[in-house]
């Protein structure tokens, strides 16, 4: 069973098209990484996840019980 489920996430800012039907899960025990050139959505798609972004379609799921913390590219620190 996937710990995250992210299902047709679709995101775009004016004419930019960043994220078009991104579909995929993870499950127990894989290890993932996101790679991409900059500006292709890396970042959106994490903001996305860690609902501080709103997609323009789609859904990102939780298994219940699960937990989830986002650490920005640049934190404003004390």
């Amino acid at each position: 069973m996937n710990y995250l489920s992210v299902e047709s996430v679709s995101k775009r800012f004016d004419e930019k098209v960043l994220l078009d039907g991104v579909t995929f899960g993870i499950s127990q025990g894989q290890k993932v990484a996101l790679v991409g050139i900059n500006g292709s959505g890396k970042s959106t798609l994490l903001k996305i996840i860690a609902g501080i972004e709103v997609p323009d379609q789609g859904q990102v799921t939780f298994r219940n019980g699960i937990s989830m913390a986002f650490l920005s590219q640049n934190p404003e620190l004390d």
